[in-house]
């Protein structure tokens, strides 16, 4: 099971799949997610103070009932491909789905993520991308057709 769907599945409030992508894209292991002090959790972009609060505290209330649900889940890890090291916003509609646009992109190592911002490096609009088209222009980031995406891939 992907590590980020399995943190998601533990129901920790103010921490889902964002939450979860960006814990193992900053330590790489769940074990140092465990060990982590709230500074440090807080330190991971996107995740604020209260957010990191709330996941310390879980992770060490739940210790116990983590350990068990692991012996029965193998996680997966973000991979490393063509696209490690580049994140991705996708914006508006896609024939296949945003889900499997973002699955593509995550095992060739890629990142995705719900917002265009500065360490965004390419945005993919799909139909009636808009505000986000709008902003990655502002910002300078390149734009994508799916076209241009399948030719990374």
């Amino acid at each position: 099971m992907a590590f980020w769907k399995f943190f998601k599945s533990l129901g920790i409030p103010t921490a889902g799949e964002a939450a979860g992508k960006a814990l193992i894209s900053h330590f790489g292991s769940f074990e140092k997610i465990r060990a982590a002090s709230i500074n440090t959790l807080k330190s991971v972009e996107g995740i604020g103070e209260k957010t990191a609060e709330i996941i310390h505290h879980f992770l060490k209330q739940n210790s116990k009932l983590i350990d068990n649900l692991l012996i029965y889940v193998e996680l997966e890890f973000p991979k490393t491909g063509k696209l490690s090291g580049k994140t991705f916003c996708l914006s508006g509609g896609f024939a296949e789905g945003k889900k499997h646009w973002q699955e593509r992109i995550e095992n060739l190592g890629g990142k995705t993520t719900s917002g265009v911002g500065k360490k965004v490096d390419y945005l993919v609009a799909g139909d009636g991308s808009g505000s986000k088209s709008d902003k990655a222009k502002e910002l300078g980031i390149p734009i994508l057709t799916i076209d241009d995406l399948k030719k990374m891939l």
